[in-house]
């Protein structure tokens, strides 16, 4: 998406775009990594992946400097005992100690924060340019703004909720239901644990969720009024999560069990999978969706008994209503979601399904540790030295991310799954003319989607995908008719993967006696099609 806003310096569904997916996604991410690219004056994955490390960690670590802040007599380097402040900062500014000491206990308390949401990423997407855990942080964040009560009191906390509600909408289109969530929990600790009164709890709920919405019905109009269409809108309705879609009498005879099919085999798929599928893949946290949220709600009555004056009974009450009905929500939505809005190959493997319930599971969990660490800050009599909360901060992010501790490293850092689809990008780019249209010769075992992943780091060619031509029956005039429409689209081919039909095939419209994958051919179009091969 950014790249093809990069490209066109316009949002990337318009029709000029190329991408291939996603073309109706909200824009809030691609703005701020667009922003960043700009700023940085380069485009590279690692300097966009710093824009949104850099957005979710000002959204975390927000709170535990404000409690930093509040305790600034028991904070030093090295002091013990009764020591004050001043007694660590002897030959130094006490300012540069103190921000230094912000700035260590900061960077300290976001390893701390980031270690739950490490253990349930499941599928390894933390540091990539994915938009759930971003989404999970802002609706974990939110959680925390309602649950910590400043919200109520504080006109400034207020308008960041808003903005806060607005980007997270506009991040991912399953943001408005975690919306319905929040809005909800905000009205219900209102009413039952700060005595707000019933109109003004009324009007500024509205008033937040109108806002929020009004922004997403904009661009959801923008979209319509561009027909949006990708390779999700093969079954209908422009892009993915088309309303259009959804048919209630469908639905209705899916749950009752009265349609089979694969509508039916993907409900019930997904109810087993709330039950008995892991959404962690730390070994000795075998935690999936359902165990998950009671494991959420008994942690949420234990701060209770731990910290009973600043969490209180009610407010354990309303999250845990809150929890329940969002969770039951949550569940609604996803059911159909998987049976309407998703292609056939997504819904008979639950494709995806760790990513969405990691979203809203990891928000809920990302609330109750902002708010245990904040209230262990606040209320224990430690002193905070930096070599304790350094080893501190190692010892839980070890205990918790146990095996998964690996993605604390950036992805671009890591082990490359896709090295080999930028490799084949990088011939394409070095060889092929721009805005030429290239055909993929690829089987289907390839890891991922090489059309989407090539295309993402070679955008300004059209990538059209041939895994159909690898296994066609060429012994089949129609077949064979098929693939040569296809062809005359393309102005070149890329040969990822060949068998002897193809080699045969091509071998009869060019010089060459097999196809060898890594190579680029030109299409002529002349009276007869003929390839040649691009040095």
């Amino acid at each position: 998406m950014i790249k093809e806003s990069l490209r066109l310096d316009r949002f990337y569904c318009v029709n000029e775009s190329r991408l291939i997916i996603h073309k109706d996604y909200p824009p809030f991410l691609c703005m701020l990594e667009l922003m960043w690219a700009k700023f940085a004056g380069i485009y590279r994955e690692d300097v966009v992946t710093i824009a949104l490390h850099l957005f979710c960690g000002s959204v975390l670590v927000l709170p535990i400097a404000e409690q930093i802040a509040e305790i600034k007599g028991r904070v030093g380097i090295f002091g013990t005992g009764k020591d004050k402040f001043a007694d660590s900062t002897a030959g130094f500014s006490k300012k540069i100690i103190w921000i230094i000491c912000i700035m260590i206990f900061s960077a300290c308390a976001l390893v701390a924060v980031y270690a739950p949401i490490i253990a349930l990423d499941m599928p390894h997407i933390t540091s990539t340019l994915l938009a759930d855990t971003p989404l999970a942080i802002q609706f974990g964040y939110l959680l925390y703004l309602i649950y910590d009560g400043k919200i109520y009191k504080d006109r400034f906390t207020y308008v960041s909720f808003i903005a806060v509600c607005m980007s997270m909408v506009m991040t991912k289109q399953v943001g408005i239901a975690m919306l319905l969530v929040v809005l909800f929990s905000y009205f219900l600790t209102g009413f039952i644990c700060y005595r707000t009164s019933f109109v003004d709890l009324a009007k500024n709920t509205v008033l937040s969720g109108a806002i929020a919405c009004g922004v997403n019905v904009l661009w959801k109009a923008y979209v319509k009024m561009l027909n949006v269409s990708d390779i999700r809108s093969s079954a209908g309705g422009n892009g993915q999560f088309d309303l259009g879609k959804i048919d209630v009498g469908t639905y209705i005879n899916v749950v009752t069990g009265k349609v089979g099919g694969l509508e039916s085999e993907t409900f019930h798929k997904l109810l087993r999978a709330f039950f008995l599928r892991r959404i962690s893949g730390v070994r000795y946290l075998p935690v999936t969706f359902a165990t998950g949220t009671i494991g959420t709600l008994i942690l949420v009555w234990l701060i209770h008994r731990f910290f009973t004056k600043d969490f209180s009974r009610e407010k354990a009450v309303s999250f845990s209503v809150t929890w329940i009905l969002g969770t039951l929500g949550y569940v609604f939505m996803l059911s159909i979601l998987f049976v309407f809005c998703f292609t056939p190959d997504e819904m008979e493997e639950l494709r995806g399904y760790e990513r969405y319930v990691d979203s809203f599971f990891v928000g809920g969990v990302l609330c109750l540790f902002l708010m245990l660490l904040v209230l262990f800050v606040k209320n224990t009599g430690l002193k905070l030295t930096i070599p304790l909360v350094i080893a501190a901060t190692v010892v839980w992010a070890v205990i918790v991310t146990g095996n998964y501790i690996g993605n604390y490293k950036p992805f671009f850092m890591r082990n490359d799954n896709y090295s080999y689809y930028k490799k084949c990008a990088k011939d394409i780019i070095g060889k092929a003319e721009k805005d030429s249209a290239i055909t993929l010769i690829c089987n289907d075992s390839w890891y991922g989607y090489p059309q989407s992943i090539i295309y993402y780091y070679a955008n300004e060619n059209d990538i059209l995908w041939g895994q159909d031509i690898y296994a066609t029956d060429f012994s089949d005039p129609a077949a064979r008719d098929a693939v040569n429409s296809q062809l005359e689209q393309s102005d070149y081919i890329y040969i990822m993967a060949s068998n002897d039909q193809v080699d045969k095939y091509f071998s009869e419209i060019s010089n060459e006696v097999a196809m060898t994958p890594g190579d680029l051919y030109r299409v002529s179009h002349g009276e007869k099609l003929f390839i040649e091969k691009v040095e």
